[in-house]
Protein backbone atom coordinates (compact mmCIF):
# COMPACT_ATOMS: atom_id res chain seq x y z
CA UNK A 1 0.00 0.00 0.00
CA UNK A 2 1.46 3.33 -1.05
CA UNK A 3 1.85 6.27 1.29
CA UNK A 4 1.18 4.46 4.58
CA UNK A 5 0.91 6.84 7.49
CA UNK A 6 0.40 5.50 10.99
CA UNK A 7 -0.43 7.43 14.11
CA UNK A 8 2.02 7.36 17.02
CA UNK A 9 1.59 7.30 20.76
CA UNK A 10 0.89 10.89 21.82
CA UNK A 11 2.66 11.19 25.18
CA UNK A 12 5.76 9.13 24.35
CA UNK A 13 6.25 10.98 21.06
CA UNK A 14 5.79 14.40 22.65
CA UNK A 15 8.35 13.80 25.39
CA UNK A 16 10.84 12.34 22.91
CA UNK A 17 10.38 15.40 20.71
CA UNK A 18 10.99 17.72 23.68
CA UNK A 19 14.18 15.92 24.71
CA UNK A 20 15.47 15.68 21.13
CA UNK A 21 15.02 19.40 20.58
CA UNK A 22 17.80 20.04 23.09
CA UNK A 23 20.12 17.45 21.54
CA UNK A 24 19.40 18.90 18.09
CA UNK A 25 20.32 22.37 19.28
CA UNK A 26 23.55 20.96 20.70
CA UNK A 27 24.46 19.73 17.22
CA UNK A 28 24.36 23.30 15.93
CA UNK A 29 20.97 23.23 14.22
CA UNK A 30 19.60 26.27 16.04
CA UNK A 31 19.80 29.59 14.27
CA UNK A 32 22.99 31.61 14.73
CA UNK A 33 22.86 33.86 17.76
CA UNK A 34 20.30 31.79 19.67
CA UNK A 35 21.08 32.27 23.36
CA UNK A 36 19.35 29.14 24.63
CA UNK A 37 17.23 26.21 23.42
CA UNK A 38 13.82 27.26 22.11
CA UNK A 39 10.91 27.13 24.54
CA UNK A 40 7.42 26.27 23.40
CA UNK A 41 6.64 24.60 20.12
CA UNK A 42 6.11 27.90 18.31
CA UNK A 43 9.63 29.06 19.19
CA UNK A 44 10.95 25.55 18.52
CA UNK A 45 9.55 25.69 14.98
CA UNK A 46 11.31 29.01 14.55
CA UNK A 47 14.73 27.63 15.40
CA UNK A 48 14.83 24.03 14.17
CA UNK A 49 13.86 22.40 10.89
CA UNK A 50 11.22 19.78 11.61
CA UNK A 51 12.50 17.62 8.75
CA UNK A 52 15.81 17.29 10.61
CA UNK A 53 13.99 15.83 13.60
CA UNK A 54 11.13 13.88 12.06
CA UNK A 55 12.39 12.48 8.75
CA UNK A 56 10.33 9.31 9.27
CA UNK A 57 7.09 11.31 9.54
CA UNK A 58 7.48 13.84 6.72
CA UNK A 59 6.82 12.27 3.33
CA UNK A 60 8.77 14.88 1.40
CA UNK A 61 10.36 18.20 2.22
CA UNK A 62 8.14 21.20 1.57
CA UNK A 63 4.89 19.31 2.08
CA UNK A 64 4.40 20.75 5.56
CA UNK A 65 5.56 23.97 7.24
CA UNK A 66 9.10 23.70 8.57
CA UNK A 67 9.52 27.26 9.83
CA UNK A 68 7.50 29.63 11.93
CA UNK A 69 7.28 32.04 9.01
CA UNK A 70 5.76 29.36 6.79
CA UNK A 71 3.30 28.43 9.51
CA UNK A 72 2.23 32.06 9.99
CA UNK A 73 1.79 32.48 6.24
CA UNK A 74 -0.29 29.33 6.00
CA UNK A 75 -2.66 30.44 8.76
CA UNK A 76 -3.03 33.91 7.26
CA UNK A 77 -3.72 32.43 3.83
CA UNK A 78 -6.71 30.64 5.36
CA UNK A 79 -7.99 33.72 7.17
CA UNK A 80 -6.76 32.69 10.62
CA UNK A 81 -5.13 35.21 12.95
CA UNK A 82 -1.82 33.59 14.02
CA UNK A 83 -1.85 33.98 17.80
CA UNK A 84 0.91 32.32 19.83
CA UNK A 85 -1.37 29.51 21.02
CA UNK A 86 -2.76 28.88 17.54
CA UNK A 87 0.77 28.66 16.18
CA UNK A 88 1.75 26.16 18.87
CA UNK A 89 -1.32 24.00 18.23
CA UNK A 90 -1.09 24.21 14.44
CA UNK A 91 2.64 23.57 14.65
CA UNK A 92 2.05 20.24 16.36
CA UNK A 93 -0.52 19.05 13.84
CA UNK A 94 0.89 20.51 10.63
CA UNK A 95 4.47 19.41 11.24
CA UNK A 96 3.89 16.07 9.51
CA UNK A 97 1.34 13.84 7.83
CA UNK A 98 -0.45 12.42 10.86
CA UNK A 99 -3.72 11.92 12.73
CA UNK A 100 -3.95 13.38 16.23
CA UNK A 101 -6.72 13.74 18.78
CA UNK A 102 -7.16 16.88 20.87
CA UNK A 103 -5.82 15.00 23.92
CA UNK A 104 -2.68 13.93 22.04
CA UNK A 105 -2.05 17.52 21.01
CA UNK A 106 -2.49 18.66 24.62
CA UNK A 107 0.09 16.09 25.74
CA UNK A 108 2.60 17.23 23.12
CA UNK A 109 2.11 20.86 24.07
CA UNK A 110 2.67 19.99 27.72
CA UNK A 111 5.92 18.18 26.96
CA UNK A 112 7.27 21.16 25.03
CA UNK A 113 6.32 23.61 27.78
CA UNK A 114 3.79 25.45 25.61
CA UNK A 115 0.67 26.80 27.30
CA UNK A 116 -2.76 25.78 26.06
CA UNK A 117 -6.06 24.99 27.71
CA UNK A 118 -8.29 22.17 26.57
CA UNK A 119 -10.91 24.67 25.37
CA UNK A 120 -8.31 26.56 23.33
CA UNK A 121 -7.09 23.35 21.69
CA UNK A 122 -10.63 22.24 20.79
CA UNK A 123 -11.60 25.68 19.47
CA UNK A 124 -8.41 25.97 17.41
CA UNK A 125 -8.80 22.50 15.92
CA UNK A 126 -12.40 23.29 14.99
CA UNK A 127 -11.21 26.50 13.31
CA UNK A 128 -8.42 24.72 11.41
CA UNK A 129 -10.93 22.16 10.15
CA UNK A 130 -13.49 24.80 9.23
CA UNK A 131 -10.93 26.77 7.20
CA UNK A 132 -9.67 23.70 5.38
CA UNK A 133 -6.21 23.31 6.95
CA UNK A 134 -6.96 19.87 8.40
CA UNK A 135 -9.60 17.19 8.03
CA UNK A 136 -11.78 16.05 10.89
CA UNK A 137 -11.85 12.26 11.08
CA UNK A 138 -14.55 10.61 13.20
CA UNK A 139 -13.67 6.94 13.71
CA UNK A 140 -16.53 6.15 16.09
CA UNK A 141 -19.13 7.96 18.18
CA UNK A 142 -16.58 8.93 20.86
CA UNK A 143 -13.27 9.45 19.03
CA UNK A 144 -12.33 12.28 16.68
CA UNK A 145 -8.91 12.76 15.11
CA UNK A 146 -7.53 15.60 13.01
CA UNK A 147 -5.76 14.66 9.80
CA UNK A 148 -3.10 16.97 8.31
CA UNK A 149 -3.09 15.10 5.00
CA UNK A 150 -5.52 16.88 2.69
CA UNK A 151 -4.95 14.64 -0.34
CA UNK A 152 -7.87 12.33 -1.20
CA UNK A 153 -7.55 9.16 0.87
CA UNK A 154 -9.36 6.82 3.23
CA UNK A 155 -8.38 5.06 6.46
CA UNK A 156 -7.92 1.79 8.27
CA UNK A 157 -8.77 2.13 11.96
CA UNK A 158 -7.69 -0.55 14.44
CA UNK A 159 -10.35 -0.71 17.15
CA UNK A 160 -7.97 -2.54 19.51
CA UNK A 161 -5.03 -0.13 19.63
CA UNK A 162 -6.35 3.02 17.96
CA UNK A 163 -3.88 2.88 15.06
CA UNK A 164 -4.91 4.79 11.94
CA UNK A 165 -3.37 3.97 8.56
CA UNK A 166 -3.93 5.96 5.37
CA UNK A 167 -5.36 4.21 2.33
CA UNK A 168 -4.72 5.83 -1.05
CA UNK A 169 -7.94 6.80 -2.79
CA UNK A 170 -6.82 4.87 -5.87
CA UNK A 171 -6.83 1.65 -3.85
CA UNK A 172 -10.52 2.06 -3.06
CA UNK A 173 -12.14 3.34 -6.25
CA UNK A 174 -15.69 4.57 -5.79
CA UNK A 175 -17.04 4.11 -9.28
CA UNK A 176 -20.69 4.83 -8.55
CA UNK A 177 -22.22 7.04 -5.88
CA UNK A 178 -25.93 7.54 -5.28
CA UNK A 179 -27.41 10.86 -6.30
CA UNK A 180 -27.49 13.36 -3.42
CA UNK A 181 -30.82 14.57 -2.04
CA UNK A 182 -32.54 17.39 -3.96
CA UNK A 183 -30.82 20.71 -3.40
CA UNK A 184 -27.58 19.12 -2.10
CA UNK A 185 -24.17 18.42 -3.61
CA UNK A 186 -21.48 15.88 -2.71
CA UNK A 187 -18.45 17.46 -1.02
CA UNK A 188 -16.41 14.33 -0.48
CA UNK A 189 -16.38 10.72 0.68
CA UNK A 190 -14.46 9.51 3.75
CA UNK A 191 -14.29 5.75 4.21
CA UNK A 192 -13.14 4.30 7.55
CA UNK A 193 -12.38 0.57 7.39
CA UNK A 194 -12.42 -0.81 10.93
CA UNK A 195 -10.06 -3.68 11.69
CA UNK A 196 -8.80 -5.47 14.79
CA UNK A 197 -5.59 -7.23 15.70
CA UNK A 198 -5.52 -10.88 14.65
CA UNK A 199 -6.03 -13.26 17.53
Amino acid sequence: MNGINRTTNGRNFACRLHSRSHSTAARGLTRPGAAEPARGLGAFLDSVRFTDILPHMVEKEGLFPVSREALVARLLAHGIQPTVQRLDIAGVLLSASQHLSADQILERLACTGAAGSKATVYNTLALLAERGLVRELTVDSTRVFYDSNLAPHHHFYNVDDGTIVDVDAEELPLVRLPAPPPGAEILGVDVVIRVRTRR
